[in-house]
């Protein structure tokens, strides 16, 4: 019995499934978007509020613009790695060229880089950071 075809080192059935579920992820991020739209709701300048009230409105309204900000970030990395399937480049480790692998996709179907790659470059940056300025 023959296998099927891999592409990028994936079978058929599991590249139909990560693309299933960056499709469910993009639309779950979408909606989490759309709904946070009420939550900026601005107060007004003639409200009468307290300095305490204020803050603690200011303080929420930080921290949701912070998960907002998180939330567009993983929607474009989920929209790029979408797009990759039309270009078969799906599944691609950006740095290498070589396939993720299945069990890294399946926990991050965004992954740009495989699990080597992204330690390589882990490494890199700690040898950086030890470097003092100017030398």
């Amino acid at each position: 019995m023959a296998t099927a075809k891999m592409r990028n080192g994936l079978t058929p059935d599991q590249w139909e499934e990560l693309r299933t579920i960056l499709v469910e992820k993009r639309d779950e991020i979408k909606a989490q978007i759309a709904g946070r739209g009420s939550e900026y709701q601005v107060m007004e300048a003639d409200e009468q509020i307290e300095d305490f009230d204020w803050a603690s409105t200011q303080e929420a309204q930080a921290v949701s613009l912070r998960i907002l900000h998180k939330e567009r970030n993983l929607l474009r990395l989920v929209e790029k790695a979408l797009a990759k399937f039309e270009t078969g480049e799906f599944g691609l480790c950006e740095g290498t060229d070589e396939p993720i692998g299945y069990k890294r996709l399946k926990v991050v179907p965004w992954a740009k880089w495989s699990v080597a790659y992204k330690e390589e470059l882990e490494q890199e940056e700690q040898r950086n950071a030890g470097k003092l300025p100017g030398r």
